[in-house]
């Protein structure tokens, strides 16, 4: 209905304050609350509400004119993830014909920002610039209004029961499982109690209910002979002072469990092939080291000739010992952080120690050895392959006529923890800053040096829980020699 008034019973005086109408639009969309931006065609902005310099830019006085770019960092650094702001929206403003929304979580709430983008055209239809609406919400509204469909839309079953394992509820995707799994109907299923206590859906709520944790069954196959698998997590549903249910959520995992299946398959493959390459390669590196060891016999070869054949020989034990480190790392991915235990680190260190110059031949070398009687570590059978590989590199690379090397136990912290750090220092010819990182990488990544040694021994280091890195053995001095660094925490 519209209601008219004569003209002449209306009497308006223009007034001093009177405001245009693009002014009391901009007072409208303040007043509303939420953050709006408009940039022009040339992506320069042109008007902000102030709302958004309240929750994104409090301290600037105004950004009128500038890019909108050039404020994306600093806007970006309200979200939790300013990563996924900034490349969405950069990749918004490079498709500038483009409508966007998104969500994000701000940062310190619980409060999530939704942003509607869309292109802005003048009459004839000709691009002339862009509006962003940030609006803000709480989580448990969103949840208020539209959980049932959200709920129902999830491609993870949800059932939910009683504390007798009465069936309260179920979304679509739980029904489904139910219709297509378990072989009822999702009217029939009243209650867990009818697929049996060794259930694998019973067992989970009936333990989730009984300890109040979590219960979580890995791939369960529903269907013996169907390659079908399911995740399910048991979820206490409780109020203060007592759990009156449980949540059950049902996830497809069968392209996991193939995947996880083709893993293992390749796995088995490659240790086939390394096992096999190993016992063939070091078959024939057995035969060529028996001949040339049979003419380091030959009492009419010149000097040069001895000096070919002793680095023959000397290739061919570098091979094997390559070989047999290719063994061990497959060993150390695979269970290099198992069966760790309390272990005697002061014991360790001195059967290495004795190790390393039972099986040395040539100069004399000398250990400094300052270890407490009483350190433990948590370790495993690994933990030799670790102080063994940098003192046989120690009295390598030292090309002094006696070795001598510092080996010292010292307390330390880290991350709060207590921990030893185990310092091996040689006399060698240093190593750069800009190479000690490489060092711990693959062949060819250092000038000294081949093979996996070093590699192996850093997996094994973090394997432990523990870190390893390379100082100069007198500051400022690199020709000085290096000191090896092996933190790990007290057992």
């Amino acid at each position: 209905m519209v209601i008219k008034v004569p003209a002449s019973n209306i009497n308006i005086q223009p007034s001093k304050k009177s405001t245009d109408d693009l002014t009391l639009l901009k007072r409208a969309i303040d007043s509303t609350g939420d953050a709006v931006l408009i940039t022009g065609i040339d992506d320069r902005i042109l008007w902000a509400s102030k709302p958004f310099y309240d929750r994104f830019l409090p301290e600037d006085a105004s950004i009128i004119g500038k890019s909108r770019r050039e404020i994306l960092d600093r806007q970006a650094n309200a979200f939790k993830d300013p990563r996924l702001f900034r490349e969405y929206l950069g990749s918004l403003l490079d498709r500038p014909l483009e409508k966007g929304g998104a969500e994000w979580e701000l940062t310190g709430t619980s409060r999530l920002i939704h942003m509607r983008s869309y292109p802005v055209n003048a009459a004839d239809g000709e691009l002339t610039g862009r509006v962003e609406i940030y609006r803000e919400e709480e989580p448990e509204m969103i949840t208020c209004r539209t959980g049932l469909d959200i709920v129902d839309t999830i491609p993870v079953g949800i059932l939910a029961v009683d504390e007798r394992l009465n069936i309260i509820s179920y979304n679509r995707a739980a029904a489904d499982f139910i219709d297509d799994r378990l072989g009822f109907t999702p009217e029939e299923l009243k209650t867990l109690e009818a697929l049996g206590t060794d259930h694998p859906l019973t067992r989970s709520a009936i333990k989730s209910l009984s300890d109040g944790k979590s219960v979580h069954i890995i791939d369960y196959n529903p269907a013996a002979g169907q390659d079908i698998y399911f995740d399910l997590t048991a979820t206490p549903l409780s109020e203060p002072g007592r759990i009156y249910g449980a949540a059950i959520t049902i996830a497809d995992s069968t392209g996991r469990h193939k995947e996880l299946e083709k893993a293992l398959k390749s796995a088995k493959d490659t240790d086939f092939f390394i096992n096999l390459m190993s016992h063939d390669i070091r078959n024939f590196n057995q035969v060529t080291m028996g001949y040339l060891e049979m003419l380091e016999l030959s009492e009419n070869l010149s000097e040069d000739e001895r000096s070919y054949l002793a680095k023959s020989l000397s290739g061919v034990v570098g091979s094997n010992k390559l070989i047999e480190n290719v063994r061990k790392v497959r060993a150390v991915q695979e269970s290099g952080d198992q069966n760790l235990s309390p272990t005697d680190l002061s014991k360790v260190l001195r059967d290495d120690i004795d190790f390393i110059k039972s099986n040395h031949k040539g100069p004399g070398i000398k250990i400094n050895a300052n270890i407490p009687a009483d350190c433990k570590i948590v370790a495993n059978q690994y933990i030799h392959e670790v102080f063994r590989h940098i003192l046989e590199n120690a009295i390598k690379y030292d090309q002094h006529p006696e070795k001598a090397i510092d080996l010292e136990v010292k307390d330390a912290k880290a991350d709060g923890q207590d921990c030893w750090n185990i310092t091996i220092a040689d006399r060698g010819p240093g190593i750069p800053e800009d190479r000690r990182q490489a060092i711990f990488e693959r062949i060819g990544q250092t000038t000294r040096g081949a093979g996996i040694g070093l590699s192996m021994v850093k997996l094994i280091v973090l394997k432990h829980g523990g870190r390893i890195w390379i100082e100069n053995r007198v500051a400022g001095d690199l020709r000085q020699g290096s000191r090896f660094v092996v933190q790990f925490r007290k057992a």
